[in-house]
Order: C-alpha cells, then sequence, then structure tokens
C-alpha cells in the first residue's frame, strides 16, 4: 500500500499524481467514479495551468536572451561578422566533405 509519506513529488502536477494514487489505494475498487473522474479532471487541469505557466516563463528567458545577443551583435560587430563567416566557412566544409562521398 502507497503510504502518504514516501511520496516525493517534483511539480504540482507529480503531486497531485501522487495524491490521487494515495486516494484510489485507500478507496479500493468499490470508490465513487464520479469522485475519480472529477480528481482526474483537477490533475489534468493542474497540469494544463503547469505548463503554460512554464511555457510563458520559458518564453520570457528566450526573448530575454535573443534580446542579450542582439546587444552583444550591436557592440561587437566585427567579432559577429567574423564568427558569421567562420561558421559559414565550416558549415559549407562540411556540407561538401559530405558531398564528395
Amino acid at each position: 500500500m502507497i503510504e502518504e509519506n514516501d511520496v516525493t513529488a517534483s511539480t504540482a502536477f507529480d503531486a497531485l499524481i501522487d495524491k490521487m494514487k494515495i486516494d484510489l489505494a485507500k478507496e479500493g475498487e468499490a470508490g465513487d467514479r464520479s469522485a475519480h473522474v472529477s480528481r482526474l479532471r483537477s490533475i489534468f487541469e493542474a497540469a494544463l495551468a503547469d505548463i503554460e505557466g512554464k511555457g510563458a516563463h520559458t518564453a520570457e528567458q528566450v526573448r530575454e536572451g535573443t534580446q542579450k545577443v542582439r546587444e552583444q551583435m550591436k557592440a561587437h560587430p566585427m567579432a559577429t561578422i567574423s564568427s558569421a563567416f567562420a561558421a559559414g566557412y565550416f558549415v559549407g566544409k562540411a556540407i561538401s566533405g559530405r558531398a564528395r562521398k
């Protein structure tokens, strides 16, 4: 049987899943199906909210990172051009090397 002390969750979704497992273990097979459906719905709603929050946070981090890269490119235009040229050279060499084989 699953005990509440045995549960370690890293996200809100994991915590809800673990709580559901504990509830199901306590109630057994005789539990009310509508209650289980209601719990599952709340788990999925919490998971969606968690995903939306993390997605928004990730998008914000990408925007901030992009802005920092732009600032560095403006501050160091010669390094940017040199890096782009070097990257293009190596990509071209890699592509042409594969084409010959």
